[in-house]
């Protein structure tokens, strides 16, 4: 799955990071889903978790700088 910053037409940095960001999630939540279907004990708080520290990892290896970074948190309600 490839992440670009690039603004297609009519479409400003932030749609686009929005857009990618719920996708991304998407891939992410299902694979939590998965495995917490096996240890179901951990509850949803370890699974927010894991999706914070997925999210970082997943942001840190499409390349994006650190401002890019937290707008992403930002438009996640994660940072101020």
């Amino acid at each position: 799955m490839t992440v670009t910053t690039r603004p297609r037409r009519g479409y400003s940095n932030t749609v686009l990071i929005r857009e990618n960001v719920s996708i991304i999630l998407f891939y992410i939540m299902a694979d939590i889903i998965s495995l917490q279907s096996k240890h179901l004990i951990h509850g949803f708080f370890e699974g927010y978790k894991i999706v914070i520290i997925i999210l970082k990892l997943q942001v840190m290896t499409q390349g994006f700088d650190q401002n890019t970074v937290k707008l992403i948190l930002k438009e996640l309600n994660f940072t101020s």
